[in-house]
Formats: structure tokens, sequence, C-alpha cells
């Protein structure tokens, strides 16, 4: 019998685009969906809000290296896992986790501050995530290919790019900046737009 193959281009990095934009867009109707009853008195974004702008005060270094043990660990996981089957699912809950709360926190912005909430919203995530969300992509596309490759009856792999460890590489320095943003210039600038905008 002739072995089943399993196509890998579902897992290319435009798969996990769609991928993150569904669940993007599950946030934000969940978010509308609980705002009312349970999310509108706890005043969720607010506490968020606040927890961010407290860690101004830590020096630079020390926060770089907070960011750095838990976007990091979880980044090793994902890396460990591509070389097994539970990277494929591990690459998946990655992107999936990634949407929803993008989508959340920038529904419950509107929904709680109203149009000037949504530069709030989008100040906690700039500029670090304009390198977190490609190198994500196109990073968790490669792994889950890798691993992939290690299903029973996996057939011809077809290739996503040329240099898979280029793109790994690539990536890898995109989360290492959007680290060094974060950690930098995140704070700072959230601080300023905040002022701007006078939602507390």
């Amino acid at each position: 019998m002739e072995n089943r193959k399993i196509s890998v281009w579902k897992f290319a990095p435009e798969f996990f685009l769609v991928l993150f934009l569904a669940a993007f867009g599950v946030g934000v109707v969940g978010a509308n969906l609980f705002w009312e009853p349970y999310l509108q008195q706890g005043n969720v974004l607010g506490i968020y809000m606040l927890f961010q702008l407290s860690k101004e005060e830590l020096s630079t270094k020390e926060y770089f290296f907070y960011i750095l043990k838990y976007r990091g660990g979880w980044l090793f996981m994902c890396l460990l896992g591509s070389f097994s089957v539970w990277g494929l699912p591990l690459a998946i809950l990655t992107v999936l986790i990634l949407g929803l709360f993008l989508g959340g926190i920038l529904a419950l912005a509107v929904l709680q501050f109203g149009v000037s909430g949504m530069a709030g919203g989008a100040a906690l995530f700039l500029p670090q995530g304009l390198c977190y969300l490609p190198a994500t992509i196109f990073l968790m596309g490669e792994l889950a290919r890798k691993s992939a490759s290690h299903l029973r009856f996996q057939g011809k792999v077809k290739k996503i790019s040329q240099n898979p460890l280029l793109v790994v590489a690539l990536c890898l320095g995109g989360y290492i900046l959007g680290i060094l943003l974060e950690s930098y210039v995140n704070p700072i600038f959230l601080n300023f737009v905040l002022e701007k905008i006078k939602i507390f």
C-alpha cells in the first residue's frame, strides 16, 4: 500500500497569517460578548495598562532580562518542539494566543475608553509588535514544517523556503530586536501616548 502523503503547504506562513487573523477576530468578538457581564466592572484593560506603566520604574537592563526570560522561554520551547511532532501544535497554539490576546486587548480599549482608547491599546504593542508579529508568523511556519516532517506516513516535504536556517535566524533576530524595543522604547512611548489621550 502506498504511504499516505501529508501536505505541509498548509503550515506555510500564509496559513499562520490566516490563523492569526481568525484568532484576532475571535478575540474582538469575545471581548464584545463578555464586556458587559464580566469585563466592564473589573476594568481589566486599565489594570493591564497600569501594570505595563509600572515597569518603567525598572531599569532598562532589568526589564530586558525580565522580558527575555518569559518571551525567550516560550520561544525556546517552540524551537525544541520542532524536533518532534509536538512542535506543530505548539506553533499553532502560539499564533492563536497572540491573535486572541491582541484582538481582545484592542477591543477592550475601544469598549472602555472609546476611540481614544484605541491609541492607548495600540501603544501597548508598539513599536515591538512590528517585529514580533512577522517574526512569529514566519518562524512558526518554519517550525511547524520541520515538526510535520516527523509525522508518521509523511510523504515528500515541500520546502517553504530555500534556506530555512536563514529564515529562523532572521526571525530570532527580529525577536531580539522586539525585546530591545519593548524594553527601551515601549515604556517611554506608552507613557507619552497615555499622557496625550488622558484616559486615566
